[in-house]
């Protein structure tokens, strides 16, 4: 019906928003996302599946978590002035939020939901945890999640430069087939923290390498990819913190 007079918000407005989100769209490979109902097709984007706009068609909430999003972040989401919340958590795009986005965040006019590969927080190595910053809220991801664990508890990612036991000890720890409370992803809220059990875990496992663990007479469940509160001659209180280690007369060397 030709150019929309009283278009809420603008129609000039509406466009550039509009190019953000195809832009997007292209560069993620939007054609295979999990769920793309409406993109980069001809109705109001306000209406594309994870786009929430206000009455005067700004979009204010852009929600693609767990849409298989491929590709680079994307670098012009700050071209979405209007924009609270932002979640493409559990994704896999690679490089890191821009600033320009980051800083809209920290000041408290953009709530942000994003991956650990994308989010620039710094990590604090004592308590295992993510502070602070520009995400409010972080899907953790546990390959990275173990290689900071390694390079913070056992001194280095590359195993082989450790040497000796130390070497077999970063290989297990940095697997996350041998943890199986990592089955179905970091699990948010493991009683007693996911970090803290790590330690534990590696103190365990290397007691038992250095002991040749393997002859014990009885080992069941050590050095596998059970809880290690479960193996033999280990107990563990509910917050998954080891209380007494009983492995008298087992053979070890």
């Amino acid at each position: 019906n030709g150019y929309p007079e009283d278009f809420p918000g603008g129609v000039w407005e509406w466009l550039k928003e509009r190019a953000v989100l195809v832009r997007m769209y292209l560069n993620t490979s939007g054609s295979t996302w999990s769920v793309n109902d409406g993109w980069f097709g001809s109705t109001n984007h306000c209406s594309w599946a994870g786009v929430t706009c206000n009455t005067s068609n700004q979009v204010t909430n852009l929600a693609l978590d767990n849409k298989q999003l491929v590709g680079s972040f994307p670098n012009d989401l700050i071209y979405l002035p209007y924009l609270e919340s932002l979640n493409l958590s559990s994704n896999s795009m690679g490089g890191t939020i821009p600033y320009d986005v980051c800083d809209k965040s920290t000041s408290n006019n953009l709530y942000i939901n994003a991956d650990a590969a994308n989010c620039p927080n710094n990590f604090d190595t004592s308590t295992g945890t993510y502070l602070a910053g520009c995400c409010d809220d972080i899907s953790y991801d546990v390959d990275i999640y173990l290689s900071k664990f390694a390079a913070t508890v056992l001194g280095n990612t590359n195993c082989r430069a450790l040497g000796g036991t130390e070497t077999s000890v970063c290989y297990y720890m940095m697997n996350k087939k041998n943890h199986d409370i990592f089955a179905n992803g970091y699990p948010e809220d493991f009683p007693g923290g996911v970090w803290e059990w790590l330690k534990e875990r590696a103190v365990l496992v290397r007691m038992y390498l250095n002991t040749s663990g393997s002859t014990w007479s009885v080992n069941d469940g050590w050095f596998g990819s059970t809880n290690h509160c479960s193996w033999a001659g280990v107990t563990c209180n509910t917050s998954n913190q080891v209380t007494n280690l009983a492995l008298d007369n087992k053979q070890l060397v």
